[in-house]
């Protein structure tokens, strides 16, 4: 046990700036938000203060400060890691991950912390849903793709046909109605007995989960099944972890909310499917960090951490070396900082 870190309000974030205690720093792009609610785990292996983090991702809590921060990150399927003695939020979508900056490193705690897959991963059917990628606001570097496909196992390609036929926008909403719901039943009855002073964007949030009501759950949870059986046989799922890279810490929240609608349609995707998903610093944007994101079927978490570690270990040098550059380019002062 190194330390404890800061955390979004009642982890309902992910942007990674709590109203009451501020917001620390990511050092890969340090004009930028850290990402959340694990903010305080990803900035401090950002900044080479220890080695790996846990963190909680319910709604993209590891997966968005991992894209934000240039590292590795994991989200294992539903129940794979034990979240006991961990402070629910939505119980059924609440998952124990963690960061390292090396996909060695993540497999290695993977294979400390994850049971053995009771099933196998179906690497030859391989997806690049168009419309996860038409959500991506950067255009990707030419032949980012053709790299990608040529150091993965053969296969016949990739399908491009969308996820979602109802459209990704129809998969968060339901998120959305189910986190809620959940998230209202586990911290309403302390709100209405503490009546606590919550900050920008949680207030919000926290007031429409008080109105969800029993038939809109029931709907959701129509969608949420479909989205499991879709997911249960996709194979291979590769999409961007975030629509662009973290917000600028200036920015309003109307700015942070407007950017939260965009992520959770991609982020939604492995909540309600139970998924593993892994997000490697392979992108970037605006001079920072963007990540690449891998997903796969419930029960497959450490035939994907070794995909992961694989593809991160077999790319080529020139695509290493320049995101080692971005986020290595203030490394030296911004550690220092970090560290004081």
């Amino acid at each position: 046990m190194v330390g404890k870190t800061i955390t979004d309000e009642l982890a309902f974030s992910i942007n990674g700036a709590n109203h009451h205690y501020g917001a620390p720093r990511n050092t890969a792009a340090p004009d930028r938000l850290a990402g959340g609610s694990s903010c305080g785990s990803a900035a401090a292996v950002a900044a080479d203060l220890c080695d790996f983090a846990l963190g909680t991702d319910t709604g993209g809590s590891v997966r968005a400060p991992g894209s934000f921060c240039g590292l590795f990150g994991f989200r294992p399927t539903h129940g794979a890691v034990s979240a006991a003695g961990v402070r629910p939020l939505a119980p059924s979508f609440d998952t124990v991950g963690w960061f390292t900056r090396s996909a060695d490193l993540l497999e290695r705690v993977g294979a400390v912390l994850l049971p053995q897959d009771p099933r196998s991963l179906d690497v030859a059917h391989r997806h690049w849903p168009a419309d996860a990628w038409d959500l991506l606001e950067p255009a990707l570097p030419p032949g980012f793709r053709a790299e990608i496909e040529d150091v993965l196992p053969p296969a016949a390609g990739f399908r491009e046909e969308p996820l979602s036929r109802s459209g990704l926008g129809a998969w968060f909403e339901a998120f959305r109605i189910l986190q809620f719901a959940e998230v209202w039943a586990t911290f309403g009855g302390w709100l209405a007995e503490a009546r606590p002073v919550l900050g920008p964007g949680i207030a919000e949030r926290m007031a429409a989960a008080s109105r969800i009501t029993p038939k809109q759950v029931a709907a959701a949870a129509a969608v949420r099944a479909v989205v499991r059986e879709a997911l249960d046989g996709a194979g291979l799922v590769i999409l961007p972890t975030m629509p662009g890279p973290a917000p600028l810490r200036t920015a309003c929240v109307a700015e942070l909310e407007d950017y939260r609608g965009h992520a959770m349609r991609l982020l939604c995707i492995a909540g309600l499917a139970g998924c593993p998903q892994v997000t490697l610093p392979l992108l970037s944007a605006s001079g920072a960090p963007l990540g690449l994101s891998l997903v796969a079927a419930p029960g497959t978490d450490r035939q994907l951490l070794r995909i992961a570690a694989g593809l991160a270990r077999a790319l080529p040098a020139h695509r290493r070396r320049g995101q080692q550059g971005v986020i290595g380019a203030e490394d030296a002062l911004s550690r220092d900082l970090a560290a004081r």
